[in-house]
């Protein structure tokens, strides 16, 4: 990738991880966020749980960005050319059927989990896969966000994560047609 496709590359990737934690990708009517888990692999799609109430109804979400598609339009300059400006991510959203997780049983675990309000033990890794959860919105929530693995001192969310992980793991393997963005 060239220096200008890089720069590019890198304003792209920082706008997309923004529209993704405001959960821009799935406002289709006023709702309350209520919980966000995102992971972001280095070299591989990133990817979203988003669990939002609109009145009574509680929807959950998940949302890919197709890094590795997207990535091909900034490999050279000219490549470059064939795609407009500024380029938009490419986005895949579905709405889970709420019964395959048990919303109220997250939601009550997150409520009873204490963490220490301190600095965890570094992991400092330049690849790999990061991670955030996000409790409440963007203004006046909670955000975790952590690399490679979860923090010993954080080892409270460690079900839930798992919970999450597998889910969307199942969800993957069933969707048929992905709506894109």
């Amino acid at each position: 990738m060239e220096q200008l496709q890089q720069l590019e590359w890198n304003e792209l990737r920082s706008r997309t991880w923004s529209l993704l934690r405001q959960r821009d990708h799935i406002l289709r009517s006023k709702h309350t966020p209520l919980f966000q888990y995102l992971v972001r692999p280095s070299f591989a799609d990133t990817w979203c749980i988003d669990i939002v109430q609109t009145g009574d109804v509680i929807g959950v979400y998940h949302t890919t960005w197709r890094l590795t598609h997207d990535l091909e339009a900034f490999s050279t300059a000219i490549e470059r050319l064939k795609y407009p400006r500024p380029y938009d991510p490419t986005l895949e959203s579905m709405q889970f059927d709420p019964k395959l997780l048990d919303i109220d049983s997250v939601l009550k675990r997150i409520s009873k989990i204490r963490l220490p309000l301190k600095l965890t033990e570094n992991r400092i890794s330049l690849d790999g896969t990061s991670f955030e959860m996000q409790i409440g919105n963007g203004t006046n929530g909670i955000l975790l966000q952590w690399q490679n693995q979860l923090p010993d001192e954080w080892r409270e969310l460690s079900e839930i994560v798992e919970s999450l992980n597998e889910l969307a793991s199942r969800f993957i393997k069933t969707v048929s047609k992905p709506v894109w963005l």
